[in-house]
This record gives C-alpha cells, structure tokens and sequence, in this order.
C-alpha cells in the first residue's frame, strides 16, 4: 500500500523490468534479478551486521566503546570458557545464538548460575534443524546498571533504525522507539527472570504489564543521545562497507540497530536487524497498532521518497543524512573467517 501511494505499481512476477527490488536476502537465489535491477533493499554480505558473530568481530574494528565480548564455534567452546570464567569471575555475561531473533537464544550467565544456563544451551543446540546446526554463540558483558525508562524503573532498549546506501549515503531515522521490560528492574536475582533482563518486544508483548511502543523524537527530546547514536551508526557502517557489495548505486540496507544506555550516559551497541521487523507484535490492537503506525508507515513512506523518488520529488520526512562513508564495491574487498574463542 506504502508503495502504490508511492507511485509504484506492485509487480505480478519479476520477469519484466523493475524499478525496485524489495527483498530480505541478497544471495546467489535472486543475484540475476538484483544485477538488472536499479533499487534493491539489501546489499550483499549484510551478515557483518545482522549476524551476532560477524558484528562482535566488526566491533573490534570501530573507534567507539564496546560492550567486552567473546565469540564460540561451538557449545563446547562456551563450556570450556565458562569453567574458567566463573571459576573466579562475579562478572555478569549474556549469551546468545548468533543467529536467533526475536529475543530467543538469550541466556544471562553468572557465577551463580552458568551450569544451569549451559543445561539449557545443549537443549537449544540439539533442538537445531539441520541447517542451523554449527551456529556461533557469543558472549557479551551484561550491562549491570543501566539507563531505566522514565519513572516506570523498567530496563529499555532504544531500536533506531537506519539506511546504508551503496552510494556511501548513510540515513538515520528521527524517531526510535523503547523496548521496554514488563517488570521492574533489579540486579541481584540468582535466576535473571527474563521479563526483567530481557527488553525485546517480542519477549514482553504478550504480558499484561507490557508497555507497548513508546516513541520518541530523538534529535528534538534526546539531543545528547542523537549525536551519540548518529556517530556509532556511521562508525558500523564505516567499518562495514569494505564486507558489503552492490552491483548498482541505488541498491540499500534498511537496518534496526539496537542500542542499550547505562545509567551513566554510555551508549552500547547490542545487535543490527537487517532488515527490522516493521509491524506491530501486539494482539491488542488498540494503541499499539496506532503507536506502530505512527512509527512505520511514515518512515516506510519517508524511504520511497528518500530513495526512490526522482530526484526532483525527493523528501527525506524522517529520514536524516548523517554523513557519507566509503561508496560500496560490485565485490566485497573484505571477508571475516569463523574463528575458535576469538575476543575483544
């Protein structure tokens, strides 16, 4: 519907030409199409970003701080890096599955509890389908004492979405929105009871006490907090864009990137969704659906205009150019190796 206001017609099949691509993979299955195609929404290689694994290595590369992190091939790799870690270590990691989404595959491992965690570990891993099997796991230093949302003493999540274009252009979105825990937040449980610690929506819509989608003007209500956000999303997508490839200008990456603040102003970089989830969780209806449609139809809107338009009938709405990074290659010119117990 988004496209039709747009001026765009939806195609019947891709046989003819197109004028875009709209399409959440860029692989060898749909690389005829994207060749001779002028606007695609992906770029090749975008799982430097959205794959856990890929993004702790890129971090090691980016001149903001980052949260301390390991990356495992394997669950016996985390058992060996637990035993050591927690023979003496009172520090709070979490654990996820590199390639999970939605708030699955996330474990908070401490002293107290990592036999437990691991427990749960080799039952997710030997729950894989085939295809899923050999998955990476990285551990990340949890956040102790972070930013809580408003006067509700709930632990949030921003979501800030964004555009990389292969022409260098990066975009950043005005508007964020929190994910918000459903209960009140404390440090000290043995247990990490998942609706305190864990603040992804799709883990906390279905509670009674969820908050629903709390949207915010950043550069006008978190100015500090814009500059901060606009600075680390061009410092990932920098260090990316040597990983990525396009085969036209035009074609884009539409990212969600997930930032948590600490109670002292620090801004930490949690994951990339490329693309995001862009519609409502919640079976509520109601204000939910409202508050969504406030957030992502103006700013799917906002794209088309932004990329697609001619350049004549360009409107960014939402949409701010932050700042312009290395154009991207028809060939990567960089790839990551999978590595055993690599760290920063």
């Amino acid at each position: 519907a988004t496209a039709r206001e747009a001026g765009f017609e939806v195609a019947d099949d891709d046989q003819g030409p197109l004028d875009v691509l709209w399409t959440w993979s860029a692989d060898d299955s749909n690389r005829e199409l994207r060749e001779r195609t002028p606007v695609v929404s992906q770029l090749e290689g975008i799982e430097v970003l959205s794959w856990k694994s890929h993004l702790a290595r890129l971090c090691a590369e980016v001149s903001f701080p980052v949260l301390p992190t390991v990356v495992f091939e394997s669950t016996v790799a985390v058992r060996r890096w637990a035993e050591s870690e927690f023979r003496t270590s009172g520090e709070v990691w979490i654990l996820k599955d590199a390639l999970a989404n939605s708030g699955a595959g996330l474990w908070i491992v401490s002293r107290r509890n990592w036999r437990v965690v691991l427990a749960r570990l080799a039952a997710h891993d030997g729950a894989l389908e085939a295809d899923e099997l050999g998955t990476e796991y990285v551990a990340q230093k949890y956040v102790a004492f972070p930013r809580l949302w408003k006067d509700t003493r709930r632990k949030f999540h921003w979501r800030v979405y964004a555009v990389l274009r292969a022409c260098g252009d990066v975009l950043v979105y005005r508007r964020a929105f929190a994910h918000v825990a459903s209960a009140l937040y404390e440090s000290g449980s043995r247990d990490f009871p998942a609706k305190v610690h864990i603040t992804n929506v799709a883990q906390n819509v279905g509670d009674p006490s969820f908050l629903g989608y709390p949207i915010v003007d950043l550069p006008s209500e978190e100015p500090r907090l814009w500059d901060q956000v606009c600075r680390q999303v061009v410092g990932l997508c920098a260090q990316a864009s040597g990983y990525l490839a396009a085969p036209a200008p035009g074609h884009f990456a539409h990212l969600g990137v997930d930032f948590l603040e600490d109670d002292r102003g620090g801004l930490w970089v949690l994951e990339v969704n490329a693309p995001p989830c862009m519609g409502s969780q919640s079976e509520r209806g109601g204000e939910d659906d409202e508050a969504v449609d406030l957030l992502f139809v103006p700013q799917v809107r906002d794209m088309f205009s932004a990329l697609l338009a001619p350049e004549c009938q360009k409107h960014l709405g939402g949409w701010i150019n932050v700042q312009q990074v290395t154009p991207l290659a028809a060939t990567a010119s960089r790839r990551f190796r999978r590595a055993v117990d690599w760290r920063h």
